[in-house]
């Protein structure tokens, strides 16, 4: 069964090494969650490539107190990109 403890070793050694300095051998602990979900659009136009992504869901803050109730905060993003096509032509 996967574990919910993260796993800085997968950040490739030179971040991790960094990462358990900064840490000094503390436990890392969820401070909140997030749900977001990511759509990405591609459009091919003439002689470029259009990439667009829309992200959306919601930020699931800590409760201060035991019992209270849980809040979503919405969140959204969006990011285009763009890059030349290689021409077909010779």
């Amino acid at each position: 069964m996967p574990s919910l403890d993260p796993d800085i070793t997968l950040f490739g050694e030179e971040i991790a090494a960094e990462l358990s300095r900064v840490i000094e051998g503390h436990l890392l602990e969820q401070k909140f969650e997030t749900q977001i979900k990511w759509r990405l659009r591609c459009l091919n136009l003439e002689r470029s490539q259009i990439e667009v992504a829309f992200d959306e869901g919601f930020v699931v803050p800590p409760c201060p107190y035991s019992g209270a109730e849980r809040r979503e905060l919405p969140a959204q993003a969006f990011e285009g990109k763009t890059a030349a096509r290689p021409s077909t032509r010779r």
